[in-house]
Order: structure tokens, then sequence, then C-alpha cells
């Protein structure tokens, strides 16, 4: 069996590819997914690498289904406007994956929040009010999610 550890290391010399294969081979699949998520995060934010941190995330997806930040941020790389100008249908993909988050975690706001956005952007003006609400009955404290809503007033 392999390790977290490893499979990191690989990582950070830039050898993703052995990393995902390594990645299958570890036994603590949950802990593989988090770290994988956390660094794919934090590519994708330092350095706008959305396509790389997407391949990592597709593998902690896959190593843990039912890890929930995983799938959310998946589905916020696979919005990402620079891979969606030649990938139309990645919309459809991250539709997807905020689903799987509502489905694993409900009470996920930013989840209901970013499907309502993605929801806005494509037209679809009841679901994305409808996902807008969730997302403010959950954390009504939010005030990001207030500009979203000075939008639909107006729409």
């Amino acid at each position: 069996m392999a390790k977290v550890d490893d499979v990191m290391a690989l990582l950070r010399e830039g050898k993703v590819f052995e990393a995902m294969k390594l990645a299958d081979r570890v036994e603590d699949r949950r802990g593989m997914a988090e770290q994988l998520t956390f660094f794919a995060g934090t590519l994708d934010w330092l350095k706008s690498k959305s396509y790389s941190a997407g391949l990592i995330l597709l593998k902690a997806v896959e190593v843990d289904p039912d890890y929930a930040l995983a799938h959310y941020n998946l589905g916020v790389v696979l919005t990402d406007p620079d891979l969606l100008k030649d990938h139309k249908d990645y919309f459809t993909l991250a539709e997807r994956e905020y689903r799987i988050v509502i489905k694993l975690d409900p009470s996920f706001a930013p989840a209901h929040y970013n499907l309502a956005l993605l929801y806005y952007f494509t037209g679809r003006l009841a679901d994305c009010r409808m996902e807008y609400r969730k997302a403010v009955e959950l954390d009504p404290s939010e005030f990001k999610f207030r500009e979203l809503g000075a939008i639909l007033e107006n729409s």
C-alpha cells in the first residue's frame, strides 16, 4: 500500500500522472481525497492551473466519491472562464458536481449559491431563484450571496 505522503511528494515534484496512479493504491481514501483537493485548490488559486487542478480533483472524487468538498471544487474549476471558452459542456458537468455536493450535504450553502450562479448565466432564472433562496436560508450572513440577490431583483 502506498501512503498519502508519497503521492503528495510526487505532486510537489510535478509528476502528476505518476501521483495519480499511486493514489489508487492508498488505503486512506478520505485522507487521499482531502490532500488531493487541497493541493488542487492551491494549484488553481496560486498558479491559475485549472486544467491540472481539474485532473487532480477528478482523481479525488474517484478516490472518495462521498467527499463533498472535492465535488464542489471540481464544479468551481469546471466553470473557469478559460476552460469554458473551449468546453461549453462543462456547465453541464459543473451542474452535476454541485448536485452531487447537495445530495451529500444539503446544508452546503456555497454549492447552492454556485448552482444559482450557473443557472443565472445559462438563463434558467426560475432554477436560479430557487437555489439562491436555499443558499440564503442556509447562510443568511454570507455577504457575497447578496450580490446575486440584487441582480435577481432587477431580472
